[in-house]
């Protein structure tokens, strides 16, 4: 039966910040009975290019970042065309940019760090914050990912370095435009109270965005419950992940929520 067959709609490779190739996850969510995942990496689709397609199914996606009143607010795009998001170019550029003012400013304090040994020591296609954060575990400077962010690289600490972020609009707009899906992920994660989080979902929504995250890891039944109602509400699609990262996030191991495929397959009829 259809209902017995689940899907994992958000997950990370190593084409971001995963600890595990697209190959990797693969065979691990067919190991767990999956149907079909979803990779969405952060602005870029070079773990979906990459990944082998007989395995099971694999659905093209992204994890766009944008603003909104200060906020990051996620948005993750399904079916998207990969030749067509020419903007993930320049969120790529945007994040060398941040990468290179983070080791500057730390090397100028005497930590011992350079993007040029990040890259060659990694496999990862797109350096980040949490890369750093493991160089700077590796190197004995903090005794976890977590202590690095709070200490030197979180939001507010030493070295933090704030990205250029697109505007929701911009984000769902990009999705849309390159034949995706929108969708607004973890809409609970942003700290709204529910009056500005309607306020979020109706900007999602009157951008192109077509459904919401409403089965996540982190959330309640009575969460889901909730995001479910609100999606009802304003006619949206509901989705649901893991937010799968690997080793650096072992509370959102792959497939840890049960989501069904008919949600894909209504949201791939949209």
């Amino acid at each position: 039966m259809q209902e017995d067959r689940f899907i994992d709609m958000h997950v990370h490779t190593t084409a971001s910040d995963g600890t595990l190739c697209a190959e990797a996850v693969l065979l691990r969510a067919r190991e767990l009975g999956l149907c079909a995942i979803a990779i969405t990496d952060h602005d870029t689709l070079e773990g979906y290019i990459g990944a082998p397609k007989d395995i099971i199914e694999v659905v093209p996606g992204i994890e766009l970042t944008s603003d909104c009143e200060g906020r990051e607010i996620h948005m993750l795009g399904y079916f998207i065309e990969p030749g067509l998001l020419g903007i993930t170019e320049t969120a790529l550029r945007d994040r060398e940019r941040r990468n290179r003012l983070i080791v500057e400013r730390m090397r100028a304090d005497g930590f011992d760090l350079s993007l040029e040994e990040l890259k060659a020591d990694k496999t990862f296609g797109v350096i980040g914050r949490p890369h750093i954060a493991a160089e700077l575990v590796k190197k004995g400077y903090a005794a976890s990912v977590k202590e690095a962010f709070d200490r030197w690289l979180g939001e507010g600490a030493l070295y933090y370095v704030p990205r250029k972020y697109l505007s929701v609009e911009e984000a769902a707009s990009a999705i849309t435009k390159a034949g995706g899906v929108a969708v607004l992920a973890h809409p609970l994660q942003y700290g709204f109270d529910e009056l500005n989080l309607r306020k979020l979902i109706i900007r999602a929504k009157e951008a192109g965005a077509a459904g919401l995250e409403a089965i996540y890891p982190e959330y309640s039944e009575e969460d889901t419950d909730f995001l479910c109602g609100l999606a009802r509400e304003y006619g949206m699609k509901v989705t649901g992940g893991s937010d799968f990262h690997g080793d650096c996030r072992p509370q959102c191991s792959l497939g840890c929520v049960r989501v069904p495929f008919r949600l894909l397959e209504e949201l791939r009829n949209d």
